[in-house]
């Protein structure tokens, strides 16, 4: 099961769509079982494109422990859009294996040491996701480092608000 969660701005149905188009429809041809799982808002304004029984449209997450625990590997292939990289971190938080496009780890903590697997076009989300699923011991590995990356994160937002506080004392 693939994830992907995200709000219904333009960037992400772009997105969504053509990896729909052009990753998932290959990967199922190799991967029959495969499903591709939709939660969020960005399920209320999808269209008749993604009716097929190997996508789910979740809808809105009230609960997204339950919606991480359904799956291993999270895609966000949003091209474009601006502030934080939050599906990336998010994901991440969960222990969970991210493919995105290069604009989703720009101005991130440690970039080179984010364990994001890059996908620029269609090839590279299916070498990828080839990759893992013929490797569970890499799977399991860099499920652990995405928590790591996210606790050495967390160490060193906390650091910085306790500087800043002591400041103002």
């Amino acid at each position: 099961v693939l994830l992907f969660l995200a709000g219904r701005n333009m960037h992400n149905v772009e997105a969504i769509t053509l990896f729909v188009k052009t990753v998932f429809r290959q990967l199922i041809q190799v991967y029959p079982d495969m499903r591709l799982l939709i939660g969020g808002s960005i399920c209320n304004v999808l269209n008749e494109s993604f009716k097929d029984e190997r996508i789910v449209i979740h809808g809105e997450v009230s609960d997204l422990l339950k919606f991480y625990s359904l799956g291993d590997i999270v895609i966000n292939p949003t091209v474009s859009g601006t502030g934080l990289k939050i599906k990336t971190f998010e994901a991440m938080a969960y222990g969970k294996i991210i493919i995105a496009h290069p604009h989703n780890t720009i101005g991130i903590y440690k970039k080179e040491e984010a364990p994001i697997f890059e996908a620029v076009n269609p090839d590279d989300y299916i070498k990828h996701i080839d990759f893992l699923l013929k490797n569970e011991k890499h799977m399991v590995n860099t499920k652990k480092e995405s928590i790591k990356y996210i606790m050495d994160l967390n160490g060193i937002v906390q650091s910085r608000f306790i500087q800043a506080i002591e400041d103002i004392d």
